[in-house]
């Protein structure tokens, strides 16, 4: 082999090694985006459903609230309530 044609063979094997550098690079700079996003993805799922567990908690404590404020407008006498007992002679 000639000089020449060494230095064309190293020059092609330099190129090919090269070649695989970019391609590993560029999977592995893929497999970041997918790893990133697939993190995104995670955390937005995790907000969102974090979200919703608080939106139930105040519908549930919203319902507490009326069910006490029914409770209490039960306790609480009416105007008909009080002419009611009026009229069957209950003294207060």
């Amino acid at each position: 082999m000639t000089k020449e044609e060494r230095a064309a063979e190293a020059l092609r094997r330099r190129q090919e090694d090269v070649e695989k550098m970019r391609k590993k690079m560029e999977e592995e700079r893929s497999q970041r985006m997918n790893f990133q996003r697939d993190a995104e993805d995670s955390k937005r799922s995790d907000r969102d459903r974090d979200r919703e567990a608080r939106r139930r908690e105040r519908e549930r404590e919203r319902e507490r609230e009326r069910a006490k404020e029914v409770s209490l407008s039960d306790e609480i006498p009416t105007n008909q309530s009080i002419l009611t007992l009026k009229s069957c002679n209950v003294c207060f």
